[in-house]
Formats: structure tokens, sequence, C-alpha cells
């Protein structure tokens, strides 16, 4: 009950890979969308406010969802590169599969940003961008903007300005065995961190030194300890899981620890308590449709700004109320994500990979079969 043991085999571990959808894992991705948007929403519902005002719902510092997002980024990377660890062309396998992943989406969702700036820009809450901050954007490429913000033009795409580091680090280490591999990014976002920590260091080498890198590290400890023989039983991972929400309510982040350990941590025992034991046996219907949103939290998380600005013009002048708003804007939010994951995201994704697997593009050969 406390600790569940299971011993490995070779072919467990190699039925185990990347392609298998952790279905915990999907639900803690959901999870954690929804609370960014929850936040997102919440500044726009101000504006549905009476003369009483709005005083948003700040049970849990419900910026925790990023924090979650990066621990499930390095245990991912971690867990669906197995067959790819000491390979033979494993980085450019590695690096087409994160950039067909990453890129298509993020880039229209920029340009459908850059689309609203030039059409209607009353409609946004910043000016408009530089030739400079845009290409940076399209670059993941950390920036300064005109507001002396590291923000790229889709503002909360700075987060997928530190995956895009984190990825090129582990590429780079990726043609190593699995253990040393993970410990030499380790080891560089470790001494990155530390001399961000001693010294000024000038952009963008500040902005990739900021102890939030080290959650990629926690989640990739946290792939390999799930290899281990000895795991949490239902009990433990219950703990894992009420001290983390305790932490959580306590507001570390408020009384000025470190948002590495205050969200953080917490961050890094949700994901244990989700992936350190084995996969819940759920009804089909409701296993897939965890599956399908985990799928399409990318999409959520990229577009929900628009839609709930556009949710907001929509019923300006209305009386609804603040909290209508939110679950109204929230809804069709993710109504929205998976329309744009069926229709859109997956079959580009598909189409992307079988290309780049024929070798349709010119910086790529065809892969030999991992």
């Amino acid at each position: 009950m406390f600790i569940h043991v299971s011993p490995r085999s070779p072919s467990s571990s190699q039925s185990d890979v990347g392609s298998q959808k952790l279905v915990l894992v999907q639900a803690l991705r959901v999870l954690a969308a929804l609370i960014v948007i929850f936040v997102h929403a919440q500044v726009d519902a101000a504006h549905f406010a009476g003369p009483e005002g709005f005083i948003p719902n700040r049970a849990l510092p419900w910026e925790v969802g990023v924090d979650i997002f990066f621990v499930i980024s390095g245990f991912i990377i971690v867990h669906a590169s197995r067959k790819l660890f000491g390979q033979p062309e494993s980085r450019r396998i590695f690096l087409a599969h994160r950039l067909i992943r990453i890129l298509p989406l993020y880039w229209v969702a920029t340009l459908a940003f850059l689309s609203v700036a030039l059409v209607m820009p009353q409609a946004l809450n910043s000016l408009p961008p530089t030739v400079s901050e845009i290409v940076a954007s399209f670059l993941f490429f950390p920036l300064t903007n005109s507001q002396g913000l590291a923000q790229p033009v889709l503002s909360l795409g700075w987060t997928l300005n530190y995956e895009m580091a984190f990825y090129l680090v582990f590429m780079l280490a990726v043609a190593l065995p699995r253990e040393r591999a993970v410990f030499v990014v380790a080891l560089f976002f470790s001494l990155l961190v530390g001399l961000g920590t001693v010294f000024s260091l000038p952009m963008p080498l500040s902005f990739w030194a900021d102890p939030m890198a080290m959650e990629f590290v926690f989640g990739m400890g946290i792939a390999l300890a799930r290899d281990t023989k000895g795991r949490p039983g239902i009990i433990l991972r219950a703990v894992l899981v009420y001290v983390a929400i305790y932490m959580l309510r306590e507001n570390l982040l408020a009384d000025g620890v470190a948002r590495v350990f205050a969200l953080g941590v917490p961050a890094v025992m949700l994901v244990m308590a989700a992936v350190l034991g084995p996969e819940p046996r759920l009804p089909p219907l409701l296993g897939r449709a965890i599956v399908l949103l985990g799928d399409a939290s990318y999409a959520l998380y990229l577009f929900h700004p628009m839609v709930l600005r556009a949710t907001r013009l929509f019923f300006a002048g209305t009386e609804i109320g603040p909290w209508t708003y939110v679950v109204i804007a929230m809804s069709i939010a993710v109504a929205m994500s998976v329309v744009v994951h069926l229709a859109f995201e997956r079959p580009l994704t598909r189409y992307l990979r079988r290309a780049w697997e024929r070798g349709a593009f010119s910086w790529s050969r065809k892969p030999r079969s991992i």
C-alpha cells in the first residue's frame, strides 16, 4: 500500500514509451491550462463588476499552472525519448519532432494576435510590437519589449522561450545514454542558474538563468524515478497531493519564498503523485475525454487570451456578472481548443511528421527506425 514494487522487464520498458498516453499526466495538463485561464479570465471579469467591485479568487496561487507545465515537460521529454538515447541521428529526430509539435500552432497563434493588433488595436492592452520584437517572438528568443518586459508578441509565449531553450540543451545531450544525458542537462541548468544567482547576467542569459528552469530538471528526475522498482503506493501518493495543496494554500510566494520552492516543489509533488504508480482504470469514454483534453491543452493555452477578449467584447454592456463571464469564457475557450486541435493541430502535425519521414524537408533525410 505504501510502496508498490514491480520488477522491470525489457518488454515492459519497451511498451511504456512516449506514444502511450498517461491519463493522469493528461489530466494534470488540463488542470494546469485551466488554472492559467482562470487567472486571466478574472482580469477581464472585473469589467463586469458592479459598484461593489470584484475581488479575484486567490484561494490558491493559480500561477502554479505554469510550474506544473514545466515539471511535466521535463518528465515527458525523458519519458518519450527512451528509444532515442544513445542512438544515431537521435539529435536530428528529437529536434524535428519538437519543432513540428511546437512551432506551427505557436506561429499561427502569434499571427492571429498580430492580425488583431493590426485590425483592432483598441482590443489589446499593449503597444504595437516592433519588427525586432516580432522576429524574436517567432524565433523563441527572449527580448525586452518596449514595456520593459521579457515577453514575446504573444505575451504568454514567455514560457515557450524557456521550453525551447530546454529542448535545445536536451537535443545536444540526447545522443548520450539516458542517465548520462539527464545528468548533463541537469548540470548545465544548475550551473546556469547558479551563475544567475551570483552574478548579474545580461539578456538573454539572465532570462534563461531564472531558477524556474530547474523545474525541467525536477521533471527529468521524476522520469528516472518512475523506472525504479520501488514506487509509492496509493497512501504516499495521496500524501504528496495533500502536502502540495497545503503548501499552495499557505501561499509561500506571498511570504517572499522563491517561486521554484513555493510553487515548483508542490508542482513536483503533484506530478510525482500522477506518474509514480499504476495508471487508474477509468471508463473508456472518460479516459478518451481526458486524453483528448490533454492533447488540446496546448491549443487551449495559446488561444485562450483571444477567446477571453472576444467574449468580453461580445458581452460588453450587458448585465452578466463577473463570475458568469468567467464560466462562459472558460467554457468557450475549452470548446474552441478541442476544435482547433482536431481540425487543425492534429492533422497538421501528422502531415508534417509524414512529410519529414519522407525526407520532404531539405534539411532532413529519411530517419532511421528507432
